[in-house]
């Protein structure tokens, strides 16, 4: 958790975040009561998300259920967009869950603030 200084810059490992800003992923979270984890030790998730690659060297996105089979034509994106308004709409509508995130690099795909706006979350 990251202490707020007002108008100051906290440097964290990945990158610069200026301070007077909402932490919208933080209130989303919060409000959906969902759980996101990038690091599978053996315990239990509702949701999976992660990337494979194909044969010719394309990304493929997909997101499922944990104990479901992954079928391609339920699951799988091979459109970006499309994969991150799939998955942000998943985020705004199934609450209580624990999301693991195979790709860490994936959660930069969410924006965060729309899927607060969509919510009308009052912070």
């Amino acid at each position: 958790m990251a202490i707020k200084y007002k108008n100051k810059i906290i440097v964290s490992s990945k990158r610069l975040f200026k301070t007077d800003t909402m932490d919208y992923k933080k209130e989303v979270l919060e409000h959906t009561d969902n759980t996101i984890t990038t690091d599978w030790s053996g315990g239990s998730y509702d949701m999976e998300v992660g990337t494979n690659n194909t044969a010719d060297g394309y990304t493929l996105y997909y997101i499922k259920e944990s104990n479901n089979p992954l079928f391609i034509e339920e699951h799988v994106y091979y459109d970006e967009d499309n994969f991150r308004e799939a998955l942000q709409k998943h985020i705004s509508l199934e609450w209580g869950e624990t999301i693991l995130f195979w790709n860490e690099d994936i959660l930069e795909l969410i924006d965060w603030e729309e899927i607060y706006n969509e919510l009308d979350i009052k912070g």
